[in-house]
């Protein structure tokens, strides 16, 4: 368990062009214990320090987090998905998970996005993109299997 200094949330379309660098997260709070099947992990809620202006993703989407840790020593660890969906409807208020590691891997960030329509000034047409509404990162506790 290491303290988080910071996580880049990147995006990539399917050619991997394209990149965007599109979040900063950082810790908010200390963060609760969960006892999992693989020991016992510390949960940490996160808040989105910066966020690009204009973003609008398409559904299908690569993400990759590069997940900053403080130290000692400093290190980074770079977790990405091979292909997620956010198939949200357009009026769909539901969040949709996206999970990158996993807890065998003993890092596991999670973003909940929800759907950010707004109407364009100069035309009617409604721009659909993806904001974060919730995130978190779970690692173990000192001692934990």
């Amino acid at each position: 368990h290491s303290p988080l200094e910071d996580i880049l949330l990147s995006f990539y379309n399917f050619d991997g062009l394209c990149h965007r660098d599109c979040y900063v997260l950082t810790q908010k709070g200390e963060g609760t214990e969960i006892q999992t099947p693989h020991g016992r992990f510390q949960r940490i809620k996160l808040k989105v320090l910066l966020m690009e202006d204009d973003l609008s993703l398409p559904a299908n989407v690569e993400v990759e987090a590069k997940i900053k840790f403080k130290g000692p020593p400093e290190f980074t660890k770079i977790l990405s998905s091979k292909n997620i969906a956010l198939p949200i409807e357009h009026g769909d208020t539901k969040i949709q998970w996206c999970k990158l590691g996993t807890l065998e891997e003993k890092l596991l960030p999670q973003f909940g996005f929800r759907v950010q329509q707004e109407k364009t000034e100069r035309t009617d047409i409604i721009l659909q993109g993806f904001v974060i509404d919730q995130a978190y990162l779970s690692q173990p506790l000192p001692n934990s299997s």
